[in-house]
């Protein structure tokens, strides 16, 4: 834990670096150079995100069993909760006045939850949630998401974070 709280420091310093100077007070450093270097921190970032999602879902692949995937019993389950989720984000996004496209479509799920909850021992596990509803849930969110957001392709250069800074601001 305090490794992670020591990163997570370190990322809030390097993305308000200005403001960190401003009350601090450095003397003697470049700003063009942090500037280029923390660009370049950041598309390493979004590289090892990608890796990161892309070597997860490999996993997730590969503990798969066709069974939990095609389970006609829990589909119904799994549409309820797919839908409750999308009409909860869709209501939430309302209610704050954000834009509905396509922040919609990219419901937060969190990848360690899902390896958290895929490892909880069958005798521990919630009556008439199964295995196969929680992976119907994931494969359905994603397939949501995915054609979501192709569909507002063009609503995507909102997660520039210049433009999430103004939004918010």
């Amino acid at each position: 834990m305090p490794s992670l709280i020591f990163i997570l420091l370190f990322g809030l310093f390097v993305a308000n670096f200005k403001k960190v100077d401003e009350f601090i007070g450095v003397r003697g450093i470049n700003y063009i150079d942090v500037e280029k270097d923390i660009e370049k921190f950041k598309e390493i970032v979004y590289e090892l995100t990608f890796l990161a999602r892309s070597f997860f879902f490999l996993i997730f692949g590969y503990v798969l069993q066709t069974e939990e995937i095609i389970d006609i019993n829990s589909i119904i389950i799994s549409i309820t909760i797919t839908a409750f989720i999308f009409l909860t984000r869709y209501f939430h996004l309302k209610f704050f006045k954000l834009p509905v496209q396509p922040l919609l479509y990219t419901v937060p799920r969190g990848l360690i939850t899902i390896l958290l909850f895929l490892g909880i021992e069958p005798s521990q596990s919630v009556d008439g949630i199964s295995r196969s509803v929680i992976i119907q849930v994931i494969i359905l969110t994603n397939l949501i998401m995915t054609l979501g957001l192709i569909k507002s392709g063009k609503s995507l250069e909102f997660f520039d974070e210049e433009k999430l800074k103004n939004y918010f601001a």
